[in-house]
């Protein structure tokens, strides 16, 4: 391996450390009350270097969850050109929770402390609700890119994206326990949720305009 290869193993190195202690420290002495020095001198760096990796403590704390945004947002985009938004939606969320979560064990560990860490303190509640607002933007911006719309003047690309994100906090919601989270149940729970909202829609209600419009001229 090049020293330019060894020198990028052990910043990602050093980053999960500081993730998977960070974790730790939050869910066994509280978020609010875990300093970054503690984190810091627990992985055996300075202040400064945690700050090199997260700009925050709440950015630690959710780097998990960017990271499989960023996948799931990568997946969904590889399925939009063939299948409809919402379909599209569910279908990356699926793809992503098999393979990148439930097929790797410290994956696993750490999405499952990271779930349990955003229910139990309200602040990174919060600020997993303002990713989730971040993302389903870009979401609805790129379902209003592909169909060729100003996404203010029609809402159903963000409508799309939102009834997604209801569907996954609901099935969320039904299986959090406070002691610990079980992710097939949590994956499992989430499809169920996802299921129900698509059979609550009006098959093709996604569909892009003008499509819609070459159906409406058809049938007429």
């Amino acid at each position: 391996m090049s020293d330019s290869g060894l020198r990028e193993r052990k910043k990602q190195q050093t980053r999960t450390a500081l993730i998977d202690t960070a974790l730790d420290l939050f869910l066994t002495q509280g978020y609010e009350t875990t300093t970054v020095d503690e984190i810091a001198a627990a992985v055996n760096v300075s202040q400064r270097t945690f700050f090199r990796y997260f700009a925050t403590k709440e950015e630690v704390a959710l780097a998990c969850f960017v990271e499989t945004e960023h996948a799931f947002f990568a997946e969904f985009m590889l399925r939009l050109d063939h299948e409809a938004p919402f379909a599209a939606l569910c279908t990356a969320w699926r793809t992503i929770m098999q393979t990148t979560i439930l097929s790797n064990t410290e994956r696993s560990q750490r999405f499952r402390k990271s779930v349990r860490l955003a229910e139990m303190s309200p602040i990174l509640f919060a600020g997993n609700l303002r990713r989730n607002l971040k993302v389903g933007k870009q979401l609805a911006d790129a379902i209003a890119t592909r169909w060729g719309i100003d996404p203010e003047a029609d809402p159903r690309p963000i409508l799309i994206v939102e009834f997604f994100w209801a569907a996954v906090r609901v099935g969320t919601g039904l299986c959090i326990h406070p002691d610990t989270t079980d992710l097939e149940e949590l994956s499992t729970r989430i499809d169920e949720t996802l299921a129900i909202a698509g059979e609550a829609l009006r098959f093709g209600w996604d569909t892009p305009p003008v499509q819609q419009a070459e159906s409406s001229g058809a049938i007429s």
